[in-house]
C-alpha cells in the first residue's frame, strides 16, 4: 500500500482549517432600518418587555419580506425571539452573541 504524500496531507489539513475558519456569518443586514429592528429586539429583550418584543417581531419579519433580512438570519431572530418567551438572559446571551458575529 502506497502512502499519502505529505502534500496531499497538508493540503486536507489547510481545507479543513479554512473550512473551519471560514464558518462566520456570510449573511448581513442590508440596510440601517435592518440594523435598527435587531438593536430594537435587544432592547426589547434586555427590558423584557413584551410589548416591544411584539413589535420587534413585526418589524423583523415585514424587513424580511422586503428582502432587508436574509433568511437564515431571520430564523436565528425568530428562535432568539422564542427563547425569550421563557428565558429572557439566556435570549439576550444569543442575541449578543449573534449581533457581535455581524459585525466582525
Amino acid at each position: 500500500m502506497k502512502p499519502f504524500p505529505r502534500y496531499s496531507l497538508s493540503a486536507m489539513l489547510m481545507i479543513i482549517l479554512l473550512l473551519v475558519s471560514g464558518c462566520g456569518r456570510s449573511e448581513q443586514l442590508a440596510s440601517e432600518d435592518a440594523e435598527n429592528a435587531v438593536d430594537s429586539l435587544y432592547t426589547a429583550i434586555t427590558a423584557r418587555r413584551t410589548d416591544l418584543l411584539q413589535k420587534s417581531e413585526q418589524r423583523l419579519t415585514e424587513l424580511h419580506a422586503k428582502g432587508e433580512i436574509p433568511k437564515g438570519l431571520h430564523q436565528e431572530l425568530n428562535e432568539i425571539i422564542a427563547t425569550s418567551r421563557n428565558d429572557w438572559s439566556s435570549a439576550a446571551q444569543q442575541l449578543d452573541a449573534l449581533i457581535r458575529s455581524l459585525n466582525e
